[in-house]
Formats: structure tokens, C-alpha cells, sequence
């Protein structure tokens, strides 16, 4: 299976998952593999992942934000307040970023990441996770208790938290290591100059050092998983669900192959530690996505308006939401109910052919 329950003996608290079927090629989920792009393997692994988008497409759109604090002369594009770093950008952040991790954590500890909505935080979230590391998303809604249980049943040693989570993580007397979001990830034009490793988007070939370690780096432990998700604990206890790294690549590529939209525009949104967030930052990379960081749930309808998402990752309850809430303003006038009569025909034919992820 590729999602392993943690040792019983460990804590009762754990939900056990079934692995994803195999293809005829042995493979899970994984219809289309991508090309081999090194010795890391890019069929397989996150990092041969990573070197395929950054090689083939250095100059598309990564990350779009709303930096705190927009430093004069800065390599950032300006769009009516958002600000983009390329996938050539990006990567030398993710590289910067893991340099910085080996002095403050080991090679394969597990790493608790506690923050809110934040573009720092996929670049963090990628740069443990390609330099072999185990992270472990919190929710910031979590009770004390919740936070310390989780982070006794994984045995974290560190935890990444930005301005609002540190005191609660040096309140919890878990012992784990604290290490600031805001400083571990430098991020342009939000109070820090641009790392002297990032060359002007006029250099692509600038990425050669970033390609190389990505294509140097072994492979995970086949023991070490990529992820720990935390439930929400609506249901009860919170709990920890593992969850490795092949099953990781083959759910992104169930999801890139279920969208017509090459290169799609994604908007982060929900809480940090939900699956459809952690899984938006990996379907960036397997299919040079770009992702918009807004202000999450209460600026939703803003943020949607600017950043117009061609792929939508969220729970079904919620996009029910969006739907029911959607249709019932089109019914207050004829041509919004001709609309909602065109669009319940378009969802019902794409339902129909089994695309249920693009109704």
C-alpha cells in the first residue's frame, strides 16, 4: 500500500487508508508517466518532477502574491498589486531555502509546518520535501492538545511557523525546534532582498545550478513517508494519515489528467494542512502550474475575480456551496436563468462522459 499506517503501538489514533489500484504498467494512477529528465527519475520522483518543470518551462508563472512590504528594484513582476515569481525565480527560492534547512534541521527529520495562507509556505514545503524530509501540515485551528498529540505520534523534530503560530509552538513544551517562516524563506519584496543567487529572468540559464541538485538528489528512504496530513478533528481526535511519496505523484497526475488546461492557474485558499491545498503545490510542479496566494476564505470572492483559477482543487461540499449559491443569483433575472440552464447542461454532459471533475 502506499499509504501506510504508522506502528500500531504508536497511538491509536490513526486512520488507515487503501492503496490506489495499479495500472497495467505497475504504476499507481499514473496513465501518463512523465519523461525521464536524469538519474532522479522524473517518472517517479518529486525531484525529477521539479527538474522537468524548471528545464522546459523557466519562464512561466510560479507564484503570484501580495507582499506585506514591495522593495524598490526588486526581479518581481507588478500586476494591480500582485507580484509573480517565474518557475526560474522559484526554483532558486527553493534552493536558498533548503540550503538554509541543513544548518537548522537533519537530513530526514520530520518537520511540522504551522502557518496560515502564504506564499512562503509551498517554497518551504518544497524544499523539505526534495532535501528528503517529512512534513507534517497543522492546522492552525487545532487545539493545543491536537498540536501536541500530532506532533508526539509522528516524533517531529522541528517546526516552520510564521509570525501568529511561534508562541504557540514554544507553549506546547513538545521540545521541537523552532524556525521562522518569514526568515528560512526570503522572499522578494516582503522585507528581504532578492537572494544573490537569483538571476534576472533574462538568465534562465541561470537555473543550471538549481537543475543540477535537483538531479543529484537520492531518492526518499522507500521507509520515509513524504507526508503526515492532519484530520480536522471534526469527527473526533485529530488524526495522522501518511502518505508517500508515489502516492502523492500518482493522485497529482490523476488530477492533471482529468484537466484540459496545460499549464493551469490555481488558487490557494483553504487552510495550509488540507489535502486539496498540499496537493495544489505538487500538482504545480508535475504540470508548471501557476498559484495565486490570496486572503484565503474571507477574501475568496476577490481573489477568484483576480485570479480567475482554471483548475479549482476543494472539497465537494464546498464546491456544492459555490454551485447552489452560484445558480440562485442567476435565477433572479431571464438572462441569468438562461445562464444556469447553458451551464446545468454543460455539467450534465460533462458528467455524462465521466468527467465529473470539470462539472
Amino acid at each position: 500500500s502506499d499509504l501506510r499506517p504508522l506502528p500500531s503501538s504508536a497511538s491509536p489514533m490513526l486512520d488507515a487508508a487503501p492503496g490506489l489500484p495499479r495500472q497495467a504498467n505497475g504504476q499507481r494512477g499514473m496513465r501518463h508517466p512523465l519523461p525521464d529528465d536524469g538519474p532522479a527519475g522524473s517518472s517517479q520522483t518529486l525531484a525529477g518532477m521539479a527538474a522537468a518543470t524548471v528545464a522546459a518551462h523557466p519562464e512561466r508563472p510560479a507564484l503570484t502574491y501580495r507582499p506585506a512590504q514591495v522593495q524598490r528594484r526588486t526581479r518581481t513582476r507588478r500586476t494591480a498589486g500582485w507580484h509573480t515569481l517565474t518557475w526560474h525565480e522559484t526554483a532558486h527560492l527553493v534552493f536558498a531555502t533548503a540550503k538554509r534547512l541543513d544548518d537548522e534541521i537533519g537530513a530526514h527529520d520530520t518537520v511540522v509546518l504551522l502557518a496560515d495562507t502564504n506564499v512562503r509556505y509551498p517554497v518551504a514545503e518544497l524544499a523539505l520535501a526534495l532535501s528528503g524530509r517529512v512534513i507534517q501540515p497543522v492546522y492552525v485551528s487545532s487545539t493545543d492538545e491536537d498540536l501536541r498529540r500530532a506532533v508526539s505520534l509522528t516524533g517531529a523534530a522541528a517546526a516552520i511557523a510564521d509570525s501568529g503560530q511561534r508562541d504557540r509552538v514554544r507553549g506546547i513544551g513538545a521540545g521541537l525546534s523552532l524556525i521562522d517562516l518569514e526568515e528560512v524563506v526570503r522572499l522578494p519584496g516582503s522585507g528581504h532582498l532578492p537572494h544573490p543567487s537569483l538571476p534576472p529572468d533574462l538568465a534562465p540559464s541561470g537555473t543550471t545550478a538549481v537543475l543540477r541538485w535537483l538531479r543529484e538528489l537520492p531518492r526518499r528512504p522507500g521507509h520515509l513517508p513524504l507526508l503526515y496530513l492532519q484530520s480536522t478533528g471534526t469527527t473526533g481526535p485529530a488524526k495522522v494519515i501518511e502518505i508517500s511519496e508515489a502516492a502523492l505523484i500518482a493522485a497529482v497526475s490523476a488530477v492533471r489528467d482529468e484537466s484540459s488546461h496545460p499549464f493551469p492557474r490555481l488558487l490557494s485558499f483553504l487552510p495550509t494542512a488540507h489535502v486539496s491545498e498540499r496537493l495544489l503545490t505538487y500538482l504545480s510542479v508535475a504540470a508548471a502550474g501557476h498559484t495565486w496566494f490570496g486572503g484565503g476564505l474571507e477574501n475568496i470572492a476577490a481573489d477568484l475575480k483576480a485570479c480567475r483559477p482554471t483548475v479549482l482543487l476543494a472539497p465537494p461540499l464546498l464546491l456544492d456551496a459555490i454551485g447552489e449559491q452560484a445558480m440562485r443569483q442567476a435565477g433572479s433575472t431571464p438572462a441569468g436563468r438562461r445562464l444556469a440552464v447553458s451551464v446545468q447542461g454543460t455539467a450534465d454532459k460533462a458528467t455524462g462522459l465521466g468527467r465529473t471533475g470539470m462539472t
